[in-house]
């Protein structure tokens, strides 16, 4: 399969946790994956943009879960491009294949 993102993220929006997980393929041979946990604190929604940022991470996709995705947004929107998703839109089947 071809790289089409070199350095994107995905985050779980959760009411008092946001979990990063952010992959990063620069020509090996398995993506290289990181998950890390922050709280929904301003500070710590910093911490989660500042690392990604270090880490050249140029897209985050999320889920749009109620209103907890809106100061996940309003942090990382400057810095990349953000992605929401519907949750009703991405059913998966088991082999990868979107609906």
């Amino acid at each position: 399969m071809d790289t089409i993102l070199e350095r994107c993220a995905g985050i779980d929006v959760g009411k008092k946790i946001a979990v990063g997980c952010l992959i990063t393929d620069q020509g090996r041979k398995a993506p290289t994956v990181q998950i890390r946990t922050y709280g929904t604190a301003v500070t710590q929604l910093d911490q989660l943009r500042d690392w990604l940022k270090q880490a050249g991470c140029t897209h985050v996709v999320m889920e749009s879960t109620g209103s907890y995705w809106k100061p996940i947004f309003n942090v990382l929107e400057a810095t990349m491009t953000v992605v929401l998703a519907n949750p009703a839109h991405l059913r998966t089947f088991p082999d990868g294949r979107q609906t």
